[in-house]
């Protein structure tokens, strides 16, 4: 009665609770298995049967598990609902009894297709002088602001890139005599300011980095901006939010 109960009520769009009836529902399931073809095992089964009914309807396994070891009070419990609530997840897919639960979150990059970088970018661009030491990079600015990657510049503009691999590719004892432009990667990967957004997220991908230096066409040197993986998702809520 509380299986058809809970399903009407879900089905019907009513509001109830779902923890409890989950619970109640596994156990009463599980118990009639267990009277039926083990009679001696009958908690076992009932507590294998709560923790599949919470690990499929909540998509949350190992909290299924954890809350059935601490109700049931046996270790012996622990491997079998484990077992069961990875069986039950696995093959209730991505269903939920949440309508708002989400397995991951999908990216929909053709709804900001259209944009491009001057739309996106960050102005204020923190880079690094070719001048300054590894070793100071290292407290100034890995330290500070965490980024991946930064764009290196010198007197007449972009440089390069700097990124904690290029610091260790020298020796710790070095990196106060070596220079920034001693070591960062020549390789700016820069984009237009009129360059789409779909060609950025393509050279992100292929060249692995996950911030895009933006520059005058007029003056390829000049950094104007910088496009970040955080950027492209900020762009795409804003469009979600518009839209």
């Amino acid at each position: 009665m509380k299986l058809v109960a809970a399903s009407f009520t879900l089905g019907t769009t009513g509001v109830g609770g779902i923890f409890i009836p989950q619970i109640a529902m596994g156990a009463s399931l599980g118990g009639l298995f267990g009277e039926a073809f083990f009679p001696s095992r009958v908690g076992l089964f009932v507590a294998v049967g709560m923790a599949s009914f919470l690990a499929a309807g909540y998509k949350t396994p190992l909290a299924a598990v954890i809350f059935v070891a601490e109700t049931a009070s046996g270790q012996g419990y622990l491997i079998p609902s484990l077992i069961a609530a990875a069986i039950s997840y696995t093959i209730s897919g991505e269903v939920s009894v949440s309508d708002f639960q989400k397995l991951r979150d999908e990216l929909d990059l053709a709804q900001i297709a259209h944009l491009t970088a001057a739309d996106v970018m960050t102005k204020k661009v923190v880079s690094v002088p070719a001048e300054l030491s590894a070793l100071d990079f290292v407290e100034e600015y890995l330290f500070q602001y965490q980024y991946k990657s930064f764009p290196v510049v010198d007197k007449d503009g972009l440089l390069g890139r700097m990124s904690l691999i290029q610091v260790q590719s020298v020796p710790r004892e070095k990196w106060y005599e070596t220079t920034v432009a001693d070591v960062c990667s020549r390789d700016t990967c820069p984009a237009y300011t009129d360059s789409q957004l779909q060609r950025i997220i393509d050279l992100m991908y292929h060249k692995g980095l996950g911030r895009i230096p933006i520059v005058d066409r007029s003056k390829p040197k000049r950094i104007v901006g910088i496009v970040a993986k955080s950027d492209i998702v900020r762009a795409l809520e804003k469009e979600r939010l518009r839209t």
